[in-house]
């Protein structure tokens, strides 16, 4: 449900989910650090600081 949510986002604005998402919810929100995914993330600041999952 939520893939369909995201295409029909990027379906009728054009733009891509994230781009959507940061001017509309996370920067009013002050979400500095929220990304919706990891090559978005490497553009903007990197993986530096990014938490290493574990099995």
């Amino acid at each position: 449900m939520y893939t369909v949510a995201c295409h029909l986002v990027e379906a009728r604005t054009g733009q891509l989910i994230g781009n959507f998402f940061r001017p509309r919810i996370w920067e009013p929100l002050k979400m500095a650090s929220t990304y919706y995914g990891l090559s978005d993330l490497k553009d903007h600041r990197g993986t530096e600081n990014l938490s290493k999952g574990y099995l």
